[in-house]
C-alpha cells in the first residue's frame, strides 16, 4: 500500500465503523452488549438453534486451547458432534432451545476422550456450565449462548487441601507427645 492508499482506506475503515456504531439501528446498548462478549473474561460461546457454533470470544478460544476464535464456527454442531453425545451436552442444549436456562454445576468435560476430534486441550476439566436461551421479542428461541467457568484448579486445590487436612488429623491423633497449637 502507498501512504494514501492506507489513509484512504482507513478513512474509509473509520467512516464505515462510525456509520455503523451510531446508526439509527444500532443503540449504545447493542454496542455495549458487542463489547462484554468480545471483552469478556468469562469464556462464551454463541450456538444457533440448529446447534451451529457461531462464534466464541477469546476467553473461550483460551479455555477450550483452540487456535482461534473461528475455530469451529459453522463446523461444530453441539447436537451431533461424538464428544458432546457422549457426555450428554446435547441434551442440555436441547433443553435451553426449549427455553429453559440451563446450569450445571461440577460438570466434568473429558477433552482428552478418544471422541474429541477437535484441536482442543487433551485433558479432563472440571466446570460450571450455563446454557441461556437467546429470544426474539416474541419469545422464540433464536440460539443459546453458552457460558463456562472452569473449576478444574480450584476443585484441585480443595482435593490438597482436604489431603493436608487428613495427614495434620493423623500426625495429632498418632501423636505420642502433647500438641498444643495455639491461635
Amino acid at each position: 500500500f502507498a501512504l494514501g492508499q492506507g489513509l484512504l482506506l482507513g478513512g474509509f475503515i473509520g467512516m464505515w465503523v462510525a456509520n455503523r456504531r451510531f446508526s439509527s439501528r444500532l443503540n449504545l446498548t447493542t454496542i455495549a452488549n458487542e463489547l462484554l462478549y468480545e471483552k469478556s473474561l468469562l469464556p462464551l460461546q454463541i450456538f444457533g438453534a440448529d446447534g451451529l457454533s457461531l462464534g466464541m470470544n477469546e476467553a473461550q478460544r483460551d479455555f477450550l486451547g483452540l487456535p482461534s476464535t473461528q475455530y469451529g464456527v459453522g463446523e461444530f454442531n453441539v447436537l451431533s458432534d461424538p464428544l458432546s453425545l457422549h457426555q450428554g451436552w446435547d441434551k442440555d442444549f436441547r433443553k435451553a432451545l426449549e427455553g429453559e436456562t440451563v446450569v450445571c454445576e461440577n460438570m466434568v468435560s473429558k477433552l482428552d476422550s478418544p471422541t474429541n476430534s477437535w484441536r482442543t486441550r487433551k485433558e479432563t476439566l472440571k466446570i460450571k456450565q450455563v446454557l441461556h436461551p437467546i429470544k426474539d421479542p416474541s419469545g422464540t428461541v433464536l440460539g443459546v449462548v453458552y457460558m463456562s467457568l472452569d473449576l478444574t484448579g480450584i476443585s484441585k486445590k480443595q482435593e490438597a487441601l482436604e489431603e493436608s487436612d487428613t495427614r495434620y488429623r493423623a500426625a495429632v491423633e498418632t501423636a505420642l507427645d502433647a500438641i498444643i497449637t495455639l491461635d
